[in-house]
């Protein structure tokens, strides 16, 4: 897979997935990223890491921005960068694990699966109300 060479960039495969109105988002988010990383050759054992990232960006979307409005994958070389697009103006926050709870441990899988994670604010548009992306970068070197 080569990048597109613009005259002063180069552009990486990018796919999105807009999840306003699909009412199983991580189920669905997770079929359609298999089927991504399956056409850009991924390595099976980084397919899983991507797949556990994104559902869990986007279950924390829902949990604490309402949902999550859209997904992107962009392939980079060796690399795949995750975003999760929602409307929240909050950062995501790591936080303190204790044993005996049953949620809680989204960000901290990230963090320990991911290269780098981050958020970042974005302009609100009318199309998605975004006001927030959360990304991961991780480690998937093709098959």
């Amino acid at each position: 897979m080569q990048p597109t060479k613009g005259q002063h960039a180069v552009v990486y495969p990018r796919v999105a997935l807009d999840l306003r109105g699909v009412t199983e988002p991580t189920r669905h988010v997770r079929h359609w990223a298999r089927s991504v990383l399956a056409t850009w050759r991924v390595a099976p054992e980084a397919v899983d890491d991507v797949v556990l990232i994104l559902s869990e960006l986007v279950t924390n979307a829902a949990l604490h921005a309402g949902r999550a409005l859209r997904a992107v994958l962009i392939r980079q070389p060796g690399d795949i960068c995750i975003e999760v697009v929602d409307n929240s103006i909050r950062a995501p926050q790591l936080r303190m694990m204790n044993p005996g709870e049953e949620s809680g441990r989204g960000l901290y899988l990230v963090q320990q699966l991911g290269r780098q994670w981050g958020s970042r604010l974005v302009s609100p548009d009318e199309y998605t109300g975004a006001a927030k992306v959360v990304w991961c970068i991780i480690t998937a070197p093709a098959q």
